[in-house]
């Protein structure tokens, strides 16, 4: 997994979320902050075959499961809240 200390902090996103916590929920998945959807469901479906407890019995990779999974959810949520915002 990358590591996460090279993350500046900065300004909050639309709808609230740190821009420090999105930015670490990009580096968690290991994609840029402009990645696509698509690229981000690529990425999080990768990591979860390769981290699921059920396909990797090390106590490091149910960690890294459930830390990855925060993170999708996270950019999945500023992802939402950005669309409830633009203008029809």
């Amino acid at each position: 997994m990358p590591a996460l200390s090279s993350v500046k902090a900065g300004s909050s996103e639309p709808g609230g979320i740190p821009r420090t916590e999105l930015d670490r929920s990009y580096v968690i998945l290991g994609l840029r902050t402009d990645a696509g959807i698509t690229e981000i469901r690529t990425a999080y479906r990768r990591l979860a075959l390769r981290y699921h407890p059920d396909r990797n019995e090390d106590l490091e990779a149910a960690k890294t499961f459930v830390t990855m999974n925060e993170a999708y959810n996270t950019i999945q949520v500023a992802s939402s809240l950005l669309r409830l915002k633009e203008p029809s």
